[in-house]
C-alpha cells in the first residue's frame, strides 16, 4: 500500500473518529440536559408577578423573635420589602393594602438549606408555592447565579444562596469527566487552590462546596484560603480524613448529619454479625466529643434526614414510596432520569434501588444496615440539639425521592419525630440558616426582610401546621392562596405535557 493511500485512509479514520466523538458528546450532553430537567419548558413567571407595596396585617399572632412563643393581637406593617413596624397599637397609614390576620399565625418564610435545582427552573415557583422564601443551592452553576440576580431584581421566586461547583481531587482524565458530567472543579494540588477560589469568588458564588474526594492537603488549603478570602467552605467531609480534624478545621458547615456517620462507621468497623446495637452504643459514646469539636470550630450541620430515612424503603419498596410522594410536581427529566447515567427516581434508573444481582443471603444484612444508619443519625441529632449545635433543615431536594418544596415540610416533621421540639424544628428552617447566610431574614422583627408566611394553624403546637399556608410574602410581595394554587397547577400541567413515562 503506497504512502498516499495510507495517508488518505488515515485521514478518513481521523475524520470518522472526530465525527463519532462529536456525536457521542452531543448525545451525552442531551441526555444530561434531559436528566437535569433542561428540556421541560419554563413557565412564564411574569403571570405570577406581584409588586412590593405598603401592606398591613392586622390582629395576627406573631412568632416571637426567640421562636418559642406566639404573640397574639399584633399588627405588622410592611413597606419596601421590609418589616417596618410590629405592635399591638401602631398607626395604620392610609392607602395600605390590608390583610386580616384574625385566627392566623405569622412566621418567617421557610428556608431549605440543601437543594439541587439542576436545570429545573420551574422549581423556583414550586418552592415559593410551598412557603419557602430562601434556598441554598448546593451545586451552583452560572444559570443559578443568573436566576439569583433576576430574583434580587424583582422576579418572583425564593432568594438564592449559591455554592460553587463541588471541589474534588482526581487525576486529569477523571477530573475532566467529572467536570463534564457532574459540574465539579478538580484541584490536583494545594498550589492550585488560591487561584481557583479567587476565580469562583469573582464569578459570584456565595460559598465553596467541599467534596468527599479531596486529599487532606487540598482540604486544608481550601479551608485556609476560604477563611482568608472571607467566603465560607461548606459541604462534605473528605473520606480520606478522620473526625479528629473537626476540632481545628475552618469548615463552616457539614452538608448532612451523615457526614459524621461515614467516618464513625470507618472507626467502628463492619456491622455484620448483628452488631447494630454495638454500633449505636458506639455512636452514643462518641457523640459528646464530636459535639465538643463542632462547637469549638463553630460548625453548623444541615439535617437531610428524610433522604437518609428513605434509603431502606427505596431499596425494598420503591413503588410504594413513590406513590406517597407528590411526584407530579417533579420535573419529568429529573424523575425519569437517564439509563446512560443510571440516575433517576423510577424503577430501573433509581440510584438507591437494590441491585438486581444482590445475593439473597445479603438482604438481611442490608436491611439491618440501613435501619441502623438512620437510627444512628437520630442519636446524633438529639445530642446536637441538646448541646446547641447550629442545626439547619435541608432536604437534598431533587435527589430521589425528595420533591422540591414539599420535602421541607416533611423534613420538619422528621426532625420533630427524631426528638426536636416544634420550636427547634422551626428555628432550623428560619432564624438559624438566615443568620448563617447573613440574609437579615428568618425573624418577624422590625427592620428584617419581609419574607413571611401567614398560616391558618399554629406550628408551635404541631409542626405539620407549616403546611396550612394562607399567604406567602416574599420580599414584601404578597402572594395569595389562589395565586399559590395557580403556580402549582401550572407546574403540574407543564410536567404532564412533557412526560415520556406515564406516572399515573
Amino acid at each position: 500500500m503506497n504512502r498516499k493511500l495510507i495517508k488518505t485512509w488515515s485521514l478518513r479514520v481521523l475524520v470518522a473518529w472526530l465525527l463519532l466523538s462529536a456525536a457521542s458528546l452531543f448525545w451525552v450532553n442531551n441526555e444530561l440536559r434531559y436528566m437535569y430537567g433542561a428540556n421541560t419548558p419554563v413557565i412564564d413567571h411574569n403571570q405570577f408577578q406581584s409588586p412590593q407595596q405598603l401592606t398591613v396585617i392586622q390582629n395576627v399572632s406573631v412568632l416571637a423573635t426567640d421562636g418559642l412563643s406566639m404573640l397574639a393581637g399584633q399588627t405588622v406593617l410592611i413597606d419596601q420589602g421590609q418589616i417596618a413596624a410590629i405592635g399591638s397599637n401602631i398607626e395604620i397609614p392610609s392607602g395600605a393594602a390590608m390583610l386580616d390576620g384574625s385566627g392566623k399565625y405569622l412566621i418567617p418564610g421557610l428556608i431549605d438549606s440543601h437543594v439541587h435545582l439542576w436545570e429545573s427552573e420551574n422549581d423556583l415557583l414550586l418552592y415559593l408555592a410551598n412557603g419557602i422564601t430562601h434556598i441554598r443551592e448546593m451545586t451552583g452553576t452560572s444559570d443559578h447565579l443568573a436566576w439569583r440576580e433576576e430574583i434580587d431584581n424583582g422576579r418572583m421566586g425564593p432568594s438564592l444562596f449559591v455554592t460553587s461547583p463541588k471541589l474534588v481531587t482526581h487525576g486529569f482524565f477523571e477530573g475532566w469527566f467529572h467536570a463534564l458530567t457532574r459540574a465539579s472543579v478538580n484541584i490536583q494540588q494545594p498550589s492550585d487552590v488560591a487561584s481557583t477560589l479567587e476565580s469562583l469568588r469573582d464569578k459570584g458564588y456565595d460559598a465553596y462546596k467541599l467534596g468527599t474526594m479531596l486529599t487532606p492537603e487540598n482540604y486544608r488549603a481550601i479551608n485556609t484560603n476560604a477563611s482568608d478570602i472571607g467566603v465560607p467552605a461548606i459541604g462534605h467531609f473528605p473520606i480520606s480524613m478522620s473526625l479528629d480534624e473537626l476540632a481545628t478545621t475552618e469548615q463552616a458547615e457539614l452538608a448532612h448529619i451523615e457526614e459524621l456517620m461515614k467516618p464513625l462507621m470507618r472507626e467502628f468497623g463492619s456491622l455484620r454479625n448483628q452488631r447494630s446495637d454495638e454500633f449505636l452504643a458506639y455512636v452514643e459514646s462518641r457523640s459528646e466529643q464530636l459535639i465538643d469539636d463542632l462547637l469549638a470550630s463553630d460548625i453548623a450541620v444541615t439535617s437531610t434526614l428524610i433522604i437518609n430515612e428513605s434509603f431502606y424503603t427505596q431499596k425494598f419498596d420503591l413503588d410504594a414510596m413513590l406513590a406517597e410522594q407528590p411526584i407530579e410536581y417533579v420535573n419529568p427529566g429529573v424523575l425519569e432520569g437517564s439509563t446512560m447515567a443510571g440516575r433517576g427516581w423510577l424503577q430501573g434508573n433509581n440510584l438507591y434501588q437494590l441491585a438486581p444481582d444482590t445475593d439473597p443471603n445479603d438482604i438481611p444484612f442490608i436491611k439491618q444496615y440501613w435501619k441502623t444508619y438512620a437510627t444512628a443519625q437520630h442519636i446524633l441529632l438529639k445530642a446536637m440539639a441538646k448541646r446547641g449545635v447550629k442545626i439547619m433543615a435541608g432536604t437534598d431536594a431533587n435527589v430521589p425521592v425528595v420533591v422540591p418544596g414539599f420535602s421541607l415540610h416533611q423534613e420538619l416533621i422528621a426532625l420533630t419525630k427524631a426528638g426536636l421540639s416544634p420550636a427547634q424544628s422551626l428555628l432550623s428552617a428560619t432564624a438559624v440558616p438566615a443568620d448563617f447566610m447573613n440574609s437579615h431574614a428568618g425573624r418577624v422583627a422590625e427592620g428584617y426582610r419581609a419574607d413571611l408566611l401567614l398560616l391558618n394553624k399554629n406550628p408551635l403546637q404541631d409542626i405539620k401546621n407549616t403546611q396550612t399556608i394562607d399567604t406567602v410574602i416574599s420580599n414584601g410581595r404578597v402572594v395569595s392562596r389562589r395565586q399559590l394554587d395557580a403556580m402549582l397547577d401550572a407546574i403540574r400541567q407543564v410536567n404532564d405535557d412533557n412526560r415520556k413515562i406515564d406516572i399515573k
